[in-house]
């Protein structure tokens, strides 16, 4: 386990590391000084950590999220019965989330298509709506919507090459 890999919480009274899965992986409790409770950064298989997941062991990772609301490349807000019936188009926002989580994750290419998706449906002037359907491009919702705008600007930012990717 890399240093880098890893993040510090706390409240000035007890603190702890967290890895990449939100696992609690080094805390001493009830201070500072105390005896470790939860050791795995110093041994993995019996130095015990603390994680909050499903029962079933699996982690609500990027993939899962696409896996169950990717449409056509955009992102849904959710897939359920909202009294309206289920969402058929793809929320702009969401999809900029995506773009970001991608990006963190280092998977630029990925990224930078859905990037690609949204050129697509812009309009001359380069604005975009709340929502789009992916079957046709066209957007739905509020129009313009700022949101979808200061998304883009986030996702495009976190997209972009990095200056080491020139050198």
């Amino acid at each position: 386990m890399a240093l880098e890999d890893l993040g510090l919480i706390g409240n000035c009274q007890i603190s702890a590391l967290v890895d990449r899965r939100g696992a609690i992986v080094w805390s001493c409790m009830p201070r500072f000084d105390s005896e470790p409770v939860f050791g795995a950064l110093l041994d993995d298989a019996d130095g015990g950590s603390f994680a909050i997941g499903p029962a079933d062991g699996s982690h609500a990772t990027v993939d899962a999220i696409l896996a169950d609301l990717d449409h056509q490349g955009w992102l849904k807000r959710y897939r359920t019965d909202d009294g309206f019936g289920q969402p058929a188009v793809a929320f702009m926002l969401c999809t900029f989330w995506l773009v970001e989580a991608l990006a963190v994750l280092g998977r630029f290419e990925e990224a930078r298509s859905i990037l690609d998706l949204v050129r697509q449906v812009r309009t001359p002037l380069g604005l975009l709506s709340e929502d789009v359907d992916p079957s046709d491009g066209k957007m739905w919702g509020n129009f313009p919507q700022a949101y979808s705008h200061v998304g883009l600007i986030h996702a495009a930012f976190a997209a972009a090459p990095r200056w080491s990717d020139f050198c």
